[in-house]
């Protein structure tokens, strides 16, 4: 079965930019693992850190078995950072090699969102980390997914169009009611 590994810094990231195109995979047989790289704990300013973690990862979860991916794996980075480390160079790398994607989603290269900008490039770096030899700490054998896309998350991508009624209603399910980290209003 073809592998799909998507990369979100936030819960609700992958939802939102490519979660139709992943749930279309999905229905064609496609298995999928969605990779938080931070828990979204940083979205408010009316709760605290530790609470709108748990929340936001349990909300993760529940959007990404709505999808139908097999699981959702949390890097717990901090939420706002602003470099990356080699711990989580060498996780994502452990990533790639247990799940041999054959498809990577991760935010596109012209995200400028900070965070956005941050994992896009900790991403392509560990997929080049992965194809190789190189980094005798990392577990599995090399591998280089077949295909990379990039997604947008606040600036959709309107040069291309892809059918996805039957994900958007998917995508509907999962946001029955506003994500933590935002305001009633804005769903």
């Amino acid at each position: 079965m073809a592998a799909i590994l998507a990369f979100g810094a936030h819960p609700d990231d992958i939802e939102f930019g490519c979660g139709g195109t992943v749930r279309k995979l999905i229905e064609k047989g496609w298995s999928a693992v969605h990779v938080c790289v931070t828990s979204g704990e940083a979205g408010s300013s009316t709760i605290d850190r530790a609470t709108l973690a748990a929340t936001r990862e349990q909300e993760a979860r529940r959007a990404a078995e709505v999808l139908g991916a097999e699981r959702v794996h949390f890097l717990r980075a901090a939420d706002g950072l602003t470099q990356y480390s080699r711990d989580h160079k060498i996780a994502v790398i452990n990533l790639i090699r247990e799940v041999r994607p054959e498809i990577l989603f991760v935010h596109a290269s012209s995200d400028q969102f900070p965070d956005h900008k941050l994992i896009h490039e900790l991403v392509m770096s560990a997929v080049a980390g992965a194809a190789g030899p190189w980094y005798q700490e990392s577990i599995g054998e090399p591998h280089l997914p077949g295909t990379i896309l990039g997604y947008e998350v606040w600036h959709p991508l309107n040069n291309y169009q892809l059918s996805v009624a039957i994900a958007l209603r998917s995508r509907r399910r999962t946001m029955t009611k506003p994500p933590s980290g935002w305001p009633a209003t804005a769903v």
